[in-house]
């Protein structure tokens, strides 16, 4: 997620758009705001979500600023075959491949928080519904909101309340 030699930054990437012309030649902007093992809002880390506000002021001068950033991939995985975040770990934590189920939520709740803030995103896709197996050797398997035997999450229970109560507060703007 940040422009460091393997990756590109979305800040970047869409710098990069618009000195190559891009204004007006798109309907809306699509943003993987990775940042587990951390929080979203957390200040320390240069992680994507971070650039989001950043993105729609870069979009704005372009006279863009009318058009949506979709939140097309959040999520985080609770379990893999790495040493697993229990608490939010500080910059200088580096190691974890997963999230505890508590921190997977907790990462949930605040990221919908800064997404209704926000009044100029589109839809929110978490990265993914279920779980996609049960072997510890890929954490790919474990980033749904419910278990691979259907059972569900603590950040089912989140998305279900905040994003039912984001998507009314949102019809009333």
């Amino acid at each position: 997620c940040l422009s460091n030699g393997s990756g590109i930054s979305p800040l970047d990437f869409v710098k990069g758009m618009y000195a190559s012309g891009a204004e007006g030649y798109f309907d809306a902007l699509s943003v993987h705001p990775c940042t587990y093992p951390f929080l979203p809002n957390d200040a320390s880390i240069n992680y994507s979500w971070a650039e989001l506000p950043e993105l729609h002021q870069l979009m704005a001068a372009n006279g863009d600023g009318a058009k949506r950033i979709w939140i097309t991939e959040y999520g985080a995985p609770t379990g893999g075959p790495g040493t697993e975040a229990t608490i939010v770990p500080s910059a200088s934590d580096g190691g974890a491949d997963h999230v505890s189920e508590a921190l997977q939520s907790q990462m949930a709740s605040e990221a919908l928080a800064l997404y209704g803030a926000y009044r100029w995103v589109g839809p929110f896709f978490w990265y993914s519904f279920r779980d996609t197996g049960v072997s510890p050797t890929d954490k790919e398997n474990f980033f749904g909101l419910v278990r691979y035997d259907w059972s569900k999450k603590p950040a089912y229970y989140v998305i279900a309340t905040q994003y039912r109560l984001g998507s009314q507060l949102r019809t009333l703007r």
